[in-house]
């Protein structure tokens, strides 16, 4: 599909997840690269309101675009849709371009509404992994839309090998050159299994090596698990992760650390301590996984779970291995 010239629609409003806001930002970017000065942005109002929908759907309509991307994952673009549709009444209309997240499953009714609109539009839709895109086409009647495959994009000035950040780091952690040292970056949720992580990787150092080390970077989510109607409860989660520290032995307890959230260049120097990335999450709307896509960028193996997009990232033993998942 060539864009031609773009609008890009994205979110004003800051996005919860730090994945997602780098996702963002890293999609701008690459649009940015590949169609240059043909891209101009629009932005949802914070508000989200029903006059500043209009607004924005005249905005883009005076710019009379080839191409309409809708960036990020919320607001959903159902009611801009229908804003826009009203405008261009009897002129040709736009090709219309959704990139795809996680959540696409969890706004059927939007997707409804727009379906009988949409078909007098050229329609693609653009997911994170080769899984979600089997998943996003049978949701679509066949010949009714495009859907393409293309990973969320890595900042490669950010996130690269480097033996002197290597070095760095590990100095500054006080880890040798010879210790092995396993992360985690990421959400700290009961999906995400980070119990069961803890108590695993404490169990597997005491074993594996007697200079071992274990960095968790990433904050509890507060998110809980909705959707199987678990309510939030992240100072109860918080405090299940303490327990499972203290349940370590006393070598375990002190080479595990907790070290909170990191901004992306710290990220980067974790990653490039690191002998190997780890992540048994199994959550519900696990559609790519940017912390791997990071660690991996810096050229650290990763073991995860053989789930959702997390299945697309090891392609031989260099890049690491797969825990077989089944229902």
């Amino acid at each position: 599909m060539k864009l031609g010239k773009v609008a890009i629609v994205v979110a004003d409003q800051s996005l919860s997840w730090i994945s997602c806001q780098s996702i963002s930002a890293n999609l701008r970017k690459a649009y940015g690269l590949a169609a240059g000065d043909c891209v101009t942005y629009f932005g949802f109002p914070e508000e989200n309101s029903r006059v500043g929908t209009l607004e924005l759907a005249r905005q883009i309509f005076e710019f009379r675009p080839t191409t309409i991307v809708f960036l990020d994952h919320l607001p959903h673009p159902a009611p801009l849709i229908h804003a826009i549709d009203v405008l261009w009444n009897d002129l040709p209309r736009p090709k219309v371009v959704f990139h795809v997240y996680g959540d696409f499953t969890i706004y059927p009714f939007q997707w409804m509404s727009l379906d009988f609109l949409l078909r007098r539009y050229q329609v693609a839709f653009v997911t994170a992994s080769p899984r979600q895109t089997v998943l996003v086409r049978n949701f679509l009647k066949p010949g009714s839309a495009s859907v393409f495959t293309a990973a969320f994009p890595v900042d490669s000035k950010q996130f690269y090998p480097s033996a002197e950040l290597r070095n760095r780091t590990r100095k500054l952690f006080k880890v040798g050159r010879r210790a092995s040292v396993i992360v985690y970056t990421g959400r700290l949720s009961v999906q995400k299994n980070s119990v069961q992580m803890v108590r695993l990787i404490g169990d597997m150092m005491q074993r594996m090596s007697p200079n071992a080390y274990f960095f968790v970077a990433g904050a509890v989510d507060e998110l809980g698990v909705p959707l199987f109607q678990k309510k939030p409860c992240a100072a109860a989660y918080a405090n299940l992760l303490q327990a499972s520290l203290q349940a370590l032995t006393p070598y375990a307890r002190r080479r595990t650390q907790f070290v909170g959230n990191l901004a992306a260049d710290d990220l980067a120097e974790l990653y490039n301590a690191a002998d190997v990335f780890i992540s048994p999450s199994l959550h519900h709307d696990e559609d790519f996984g940017m912390s791997p896509a990071e660690a991996l960028m810096c050229g650290v193996p990763a073991v995860l779970t053989d789930w959702g997009g997390y299945g697309q990232f090891i392609q031989d033993e260099a890049d690491g291995y797969n825990i077989p998942v089944r229902l």
